[in-house]
């Protein structure tokens, strides 16, 4: 994989701007260190860019993208790392860590795939994450986003040089599913460079990754091996999956990001996330999907009033919608999906 301006160069350190071939999309990434109050020197080169999250300013939560000269092929496994840091000089409610995500699309602002999340960032120096992705369409966008931890309402994160790096093992694929009342981890594998172990990680909405199960390497290069992991105990509502490969030089590299719904009172589907909220202009509404369905969204004003509804399919996995909100009142609606039956509720404010 290659990226224009990799490093975020070009644009002087200090401005609320993005980085040269860096496009901004809600919000405005800066080009640091200087902004903000923002100190810490580069990882590499002579700047870094720098993605805020702000919960009392609808429409800041900071991505930045780029359209890829080579896009990325379906079904094709692509190896990365890049520097990431918490920066806390931001974060004056800080108290749930930061997070970025990386996506797939195929038009500008569009979080299409999530191919990547490192999980809560707390660490305040530079640390190399390494990253497995594996895009399901042949995605010409590649985009990094901020994310909130637990109870975060103003977090930041800075990212610096992204690399394209050989893989440690070569995933032919990685699967979450269930299996009555137990999550079915698997992955196979058809090349073992002086793989160690792997490891199962499980989070929850926060993205805060803990390990399910460790267990060892036994392929060899050039020879196939099929691995399985089975995890019981499962929370309602919706699980996140990922695969941390250990080498034996102590490098750890993690898989794409898959999603898993349990639900034992029969929902076929969540709403796990929307945002901005509050919202000025619009807001995204996050839907996860067991199955292929027909769904009604549904806006209800305080007194009582669908203002707006439409009716929406529902594609098996992850679906976003948007909501423009511009012409909506200043106040508090409840924001429904139904679908098989089973309705989803989420509380939105909208603030001019």
């Amino acid at each position: 994989m290659v990226w224009s301006n990799p490093s975020f160069e070009g644009s002087p350190p200090g401005s609320s701007i993005s980085p040269p071939n860096w496009t901004a999309c809600s919000g405005s990434p800066d080009t640091q260190p200087g902004c903000w109050g923002a100190s810490l020197a580069p990882a590499s080169g002579i700047s870094y860019i720098g993605l805020v999250y702000l919960l009392s300013t609808p429409g800041s939560q900071e991505s930045a993208g780029q359209t890829l000269a080579t896009p990325m092929t379906a079904g094709n496994t692509y190896a990365i790392s890049l520097s990431l840091v918490n920066l806390d000089i931001y974060n004056g409610s800080w108290n749930g860590g930061t997070i970025i995500n990386i996506y797939g699309g195929a038009t500008n602002c569009s979080f299409t795939q999530l191919l990547w999340s490192s999980g809560s960032i707390s660490n305040s120096t530079w640390v190399t994450f390494n990253a497995i992705l594996t895009p399901t369409s042949n995605w010409s966008r590649f985009v990094l986003r901020v994310h909130p931890g637990t109870a975060s309402t103003f977090t930041a994160a800075g990212v610096d040089n992204l690399l394209s790096v050989p893989l440690p093992a070569k995933l032919e694929n990685f699967q979450a599913q269930l299996q009555g009342d137990v999550a079915a981890i698997d992955w196979q594998t058809s090349e073992e460079q002086n793989m160690e172990s792997y490891t199962v990680e499980r989070a929850a909405s926060d993205m805060k990754f803990m390990e399910i199960k460790t267990i060892p390497a036994t392929g060899t290069a050039g020879s196939s091996q099929h691995y399985q992991v089975l995890n019981a105990d499962l929370p309602q509502g919706l699980s996140y999956y990922r695969l941390r490969m250990n080498d034996q030089n102590g490098t750890t590299s993690y898989s794409e990001i898959k999603e898993l719904l349990y639900s034992t009172s029969g929902e076929h589907f969540v709403v796990y996330g929307m945002g901005p909220n509050p919202a000025d202009e619009f807001t995204r509404l996050e839907v996860y999907s067991l199955l292929d369905q027909d769904a009604t969204l549904r806006v209800i004003d305080v007194a009582g009033k669908v203002i707006h509804e439409v009716q929406q399919p529902l594609s098996m996995g992850a679906n976003e919608f948007t909501l423009t909100t511009t012409d909506w009142p200043a106040a508090l609606y409840r924001v429904q999906v139904i679908a098989g039956g089973k309705a989803a509720t989420k509380s939105l404010v909208v603030a001019h």
